[in-house]
Parts: structure tokens; C-alpha cells; sequence
């Protein structure tokens, strides 16, 4: 049996972000992706636990996606 290919997404989120409902939509053993936050907001409260990465970087989409990646060249060899 062939292991499924994993995939990353990889979100710009604010204070408001719906990316924690993500997780809690899905189940571990249900998803076939990782989630990366790239924080631009001000006051992060959700549990980092099941985020694959998680970099704080404010500023624009952009900008914080490059200093994503950046921060975390494996990100895109895993």
C-alpha cells in the first residue's frame, strides 16, 4: 500500500483566523495535510500543538510568506 501524499497548507492568520475550526473539522488520521500559521495578528491564544510550523511575522501576505519559507526551508522538502 502506497502512503498518501502529505500535503502543506500554509495560512496567513490574524487574531480572528478560522484555521483552529480547520483542525477541529478533521481529525489527525483523517487529513492528508500539515498546517503552517504564519501569525500576523496580535494576540495568538490557540494551542501550536498540531501545527506542523508556526512563525510570527507581521506585516503583509507577502512578505510574511517569504519569511515563512525563509524561516523554514524544510517546510517545503518534507
Amino acid at each position: 500500500m502506497e502512503t498518501p501524499t502529505k500535503n502543506l497548507v500554509v495560512v496567513r492568520a490574524g487574531d480572528h483566523s478560522q484555521h483552529v475550526a480547520w483542525l477541529a473539522a478533521t481529525p489527525p488520521e483523517g487529513r492528508n495535510w500539515d498546517l503552517a500559521v504564519s501569525y500576523y495578528g496580535a494576540d495568538f491564544t490557540a494551542d501550536h500543538a498540531p501545527l506542523s510550523h508556526f512563525h510570527a511575522q507581521p506585516g503583509g501576505k507577502w512578505l510574511g510568506l517569504y519569511e515563512f519559507f525563509a524561516a523554514n526551508p524544510e517546510a517545503l522538502e518534507q
